[in-house]
């Protein structure tokens, strides 16, 4: 897959999570501002797809927000509403 194709997103991750994320996405994400002793850390991903950071997401669960991109935000949103009706 080619690098301007990736997804980019920043989420707001749990230090709880981080070793499902390790073992789930290597080499495809980076701390970027670490745990400041509250046990939550900035971490930033390149994915292959907007349905592979949702799946990362509801994956990570409450130990997880997304920050950036809002497309994203949106869309865990709008499949966390279909998933409940």
């Amino acid at each position: 897959m080619r690098a301007d194709r990736l997804v980019t997103l920043v989420l707001l991750l749990h230090e709880s999570r981080l070793p499902f994320v390790k073992s789930l996405m290597p080499g495809r994400y980076h701390i970027i501002e670490p745990d400041n002793g509250d046990g939550w850390m900035i971490a930033h991903f390149h994915l292959e797809s907007m349905d592979l950071a949702k799946m990362l997401v509801f994956g990570l669960g409450t130990q997880a927000a997304v920050v950036e991109p809002p497309e994203l935000h949106e869309a865990v949103v709008q499949t966390a509403r279909e998933m409940l009706n």
